[in-house]
């Protein structure tokens, strides 16, 4: 199932919801059974919702666009050719995306930066703003429920296996 973005998104980011290289992250498996797709628009409303929640004043259109664009990579990570290739993923991704999104679209070096930046503490370079920080805190939190997902539909499947 492939998530809606919220009309706040759907405001500050519609040149990037109608992208068709945007949209192809809908192919690509993230977390569990959640796309890339699906990842990046929770990152994106949960950023929303923690700005809110903590009464923070952030500047919601770069906070949007960086949530949306920051695992803009736009590759299948689990065909990374084993664990150790799969952390430097994890270390090279960010900027990976950084350079796609400025190539596709009107990106300031803030939110570049935030896309950079949003995978501390991996990477060593925390956010330098409440809306980077405020993504890399989401997407950790989004990160883990889809895998948490993930588990509870695997022990669902084996119960219902022992049952038949």
């Amino acid at each position: 199932m492939t998530k809606i973005p919220n009309s706040k998104i759907k405001q500050h980011a519609g040149d990037i919801l109608k992208s068709k290289t945007f949209n192809s992250q809908k192919k690509f498996m993230q977390h569990g059974n959640y796309t890339t797709y699906d990842h990046i628009v929770s990152v994106a409303e949960r950023s929303l919702r923690y700005a809110e929640k903590f009464h923070l004043k952030v500047n919601e259109k770069s906070m949007v666009r960086a949530a949306l664009l920051h695992d803009y990579y736009l590759y299948d990570w689990h065909n990374c050719g084993g664990p150790l290739k799969c952390y430097w993923h994890c270390l090279r991704h960010p900027h990976e995306a950084a350079k796609n999104a400025k190539k596709e679209f009107d990106m300031t070096k803030r939110e570049l930066r935030m896309i950079k930046r949003h995978m501390f503490p991996c990477t060593f370079l925390p956010p330098t703003s409440r809306e980077g920080l405020l993504i890399s805190m989401a997407d950790k939190a989004c990160a883990v429920h889809e895998m948490r997902e993930r588990r509870k539909l695997k022990k669902a499947a084996k119960k219902a296996a022992k049952k038949a």
